[in-house]
């Protein structure tokens, strides 16, 4: 009997000790992908250019502030998550440190309670 309650008991401190990891880390942020495009020059319609999975830096600030709140790093894949509180965040793609640099626009994103917000950004290879 004595066997039980200290199995119970191991039980229930594991639970609460996964409760209050979740409770610490929000249920909610922005996850998404990276690409570039062009990747071949003059695609003919009957050999598409697909945008390819792009590995790079994001810089994420709050809108308001504008204060830094995540610097991530994408995937070898292009992919992407960052656990953030709702509000409302400003998306900086970071561009290469080279002569002739590809390009992506910031974004605006909203991130709601217990939403993990996906966004796509597509770098601009310069390729015509």
């Amino acid at each position: 009997m004595v066997l039980h309650w200290h199995l119970l008991a191991g039980v229930l401190l594991l639970l609460a000790m996964a409760c209050s990891e979740n409770a610490q880390q929000p249920a909610s942020g922005i996850e998404g992908s990276v690409t570039i495009k062009p990747v071949c020059p003059e695609a003919q319609d009957l050999e598409p250019c697909e945008n390819e999975p792009y590995e790079t830096t994001l810089v994420i600030k709050e809108m308001e502030s504008r204060d830094v709140v995540a610097t991530i790093q994408t995937a070898a894949d292009g992919t992407f998550r960052v656990s953030l509180p709702p509000g409302e965040y400003l998306v900086e793609p970071q561009e290469p440190e080279s002569f002739v640099a590809p390009f992506a626009d910031a974004q605006i994103v909203a991130v709601r309670e217990g939403e993990f917000k996906a966004i796509e950004v597509v770098y601009d290879s310069g390729i015509r």
